[in-house]
């Protein structure tokens, strides 16, 4: 089903908007955390650039080294690792609350909230009044910071801002820590941005679809609807002048379409014409006989000579017998058609039927010569009913002879050329008149002198014809140069 173009067509237009849905939601993720990580490096400049101003002599002071008692936990409950009783009388540093304070309010940071605290986690400034930067003793991954085993931490609110922390080290003591949060509203305003643009990628993928679907509807039922009127059009007014809608262009199943219904309407108004063309044969066929038998009947009625009558009666007779074998031959070629889509096919021998035919040949006619020249090397198997393709041959070979005199020679070729098994059957009779050479497989077609017996219907070679093309072969008739004529047929399947 997927290899239909119209299908492909379908799923491909119905696809698209989805696959255009999928790629604004793969770039809105990967977004996302491009834009995080970019606020991130914000935050650490920010970080940078107060520790690079605030660690400095001129805003550090020292400060007496205290001796922390194992209760005095620095507001988490563990321990100091850098205070030991021993360094009572040593100095320990700390950040200048003023300079920071007076720092911060200098700092242009309307969407960012900073707040310095020292070793204590007490807060020594801010740069907003009300700040909603988190409270770092909810902050379980502190303690690491303050003990130097993280240099930094990033974590995020619920609300979306993020969180940047980071030691302040000053001559490889850690002195305070530094909280910055900020980044929600830049987020927020770049994910809308982007928000904006699936939205408009959306849009215009419904837009594209629809037009796409519209055009796709006109692709599919415009031609349809041309196809259907035509049709009911032809069958309206009874006759057909190829009106069908050549859609041949087209490499999908409307353009398929359209070649089968051309095909198909063609080929019955052929028939058609044909089956008209044939009742007319028929009846022009008919009358002849019955002509003959009318004028003789009514001879018969006045004739007072017995001899004459029994002459006459012989007349009769004899036209009863060409009638009758006229219409069952007639009827023969009437369910060809029918016999050919039903018949079994088999794999036949061709040297083997043509010598069975040639062997009857020469049991009823020995003043006849029968020369046969089959080229193989292994004789090649034809795929066809061994009824009806005997029957050709039968046709061919029985016409051959009734235009041959006593002695004369009739040769059967066979060989394989261009990938094509190619029989020829020759005759030394009157030959065919070259304007004739297509006529004769026409039906009722008749090349013999007026004298004739009248045994031969015309039909023959006609049937022949139709057997050959219904294998997929071909069947033309040649002049010898010297005399005579030539029937070929070309046959493509073969093993």
């Amino acid at each position: 089903m997927l290899k239909s173009k119209l299908t492909q067509k379908i799923i491909l237009i119905n696809f698209l908007a989805l696959v255009i849905l999928a790629l604004g939601l793969f770039i809105l993720s990967n977004h996302k955390t491009y834009i995080k990580n970019s606020e991130y490096k914000n935050l650490i400049s920010y970080s940078l650039f107060i520790k690079n101003t605030l660690l400095t002599p001129k805003t550090v002071k020292k400060i007496p080294s205290k001796i922390i008692n194992n209760n005095e936990n620095i507001a988490f409950g563990y321990k100091s690792e850098k205070i030991d009783k021993k360094s009572e009388n040593k100095i320990d540093f700390t950040i200048n609350e003023f300079y920071a304070q007076k720092f911060l309010n200098n700092l242009l940071t309307p969407d960012i909230s900073i707040k310095i605290y020292n070793s204590k986690v007490n807060l020594i400034a801010s740069n907003k009044e009300k700040s909603s930067v988190t409270n770092p003793l909810n902050l379980k991954d502190l303690p690491l910071v303050l003990l130097g085993k993280v240099k930094e931490i990033k974590t995020e609110t619920v609300d979306g801002n993020l969180i940047y922390i980071s030691s302040l080290n000053y001559r490889e003591k850690i002195i305070g820590i530094v909280i910055i949060e900020g980044g929600k509203n830049a987020i927020n305003q770049a994910l809308k941005d982007i928000r904006n643009a699936i939205s408009i990628m959306f849009l215009l993928s419904l837009v594209i679809n629809v037009i796409l679907s519209i055009y796709l509807a006109k692709k599919i039922t415009s031609p349809l609807y041309r196809l259907v009127n035509t049709a009911n059009l032809i069958s309206f007014k009874n006759s057909y002048n190829g009106e069908i809608p050549d859609f041949s262009k087209r490499k999908d199943e409307i353009g398929e379409l359209s070649i089968a219904l051309r095909k198909m309407v063609e080929t019955l108004w052929q028939r058609l014409i044909a089956s008209k063309n044939f009742a007319s044969d028929i009846s022009h066929e008919i009358k002849n006989p019955l002509s003959s038998l009318r004028s003789a009947s009514e001879t018969l009625l006045v004739l007072k000579d017995e001899e004459k009558r029994n002459n006459m009666a012989k007349i009769i007779c004899k036209d009863i017998i060409r009638l009758d074998r006229l219409v069952n031959e007639i009827s023969n070629l009437s369910k060809l058609d029918y016999e050919l889509a039903k018949s079994e096919v088999f794999e036949i021998d061709i040297c083997e039927l043509l010598n069975n035919i040639i062997e009857i040949k020469k049991i009823g006619f020995e003043n006849i010569n029968f020369k046969t020249n089959l080229n193989f090397t292994k004789c090649p198997k034809i795929i066809a009913n061994d009824v009806k393709i005997a029957q050709v041959f039968d046709n061919i070979i029985s016409n051959a002879i009734s235009f041959s005199k006593d002695f004369d020679t009739i040769t059967i070729n066979a060989f394989i050329k261009k990938n094509h098994l190619i029989i020829s059957i020759e005759d030394e009779g009157i030959g065919i008149p070259n304007e004739n050479l297509k006529k004769i497989f026409e039906r009722f077609y008749s090349n013999r002198k007026k004298d004739d017996d009248n045994s031969h219907s015309g039909l023959g070679l006609a049937i022949s014809k139709h057997i050959i093309e219904s294998m997929g072969g071909k069947i033309f008739a040649l002049n010898k140069n010297n005399k005579g004529a030539k029937f070929v047929i070309v046959l493509k399947n073969y093993k």
